[in-house]
C-alpha cells in the first residue's frame, strides 16, 4: 500500500507544477485521475469545485497538441491526423 501511496504523492506533485505553470483542464485532469484511482473523492470534489470556481472547463471533441510551439487542433474522429499535423506545419514553413 506504501507504494500506491508514493505513486499519489509523484502524481500529485507532478500535476500540481503543471497547473502552477498554465492552467490547463489537461493537467487538472491528470489530478483529477490520480485521486480518483486512489480512492480519495474528497480530493477529486475539491478539484471538481476548483475548476467550477475558476470557470475552467474542456471542450469536447476537441484537444490541442502541442508539437515545438506550433499547436494544432485535432477534432474527435479524426484519423489521418498526422497528414494534418505534416499539412499545417508545411504551411507554417
Amino acid at each position: 500500500m506504501s507504494n500506491f501511496r508514493e505513486g499519489v504523492t509523484v502524481g500529485e506533485k507532478i500535476a500540481t507544477s503543471l497547473i502552477a505553470k498554465e492552467n490547463n483542464y489537461s493537467y487538472y485532469q491528470l489530478l483529477l485521475n490520480v485521486y480518483a484511482v486512489a480512492g480519495q473523492w474528497e480530493d477529486v470534489a475539491r478539484i471538481e469545485q476548483i475548476l467550477k470556481d475558476r470557470k475552467i472547463y474542456r471542450f469536447p471533441g476537441c484537444n490541442l497538441v502541442d508539437f515545438t510551439e506550433t499547436v494544432h487542433t485535432l477534432k474527435a474522429g479524426e484519423d489521418q491526423w498526422q497528414e494534418i499535423v505534416e499539412l499545417e506545419d508545411a504551411k507554417v514553413s
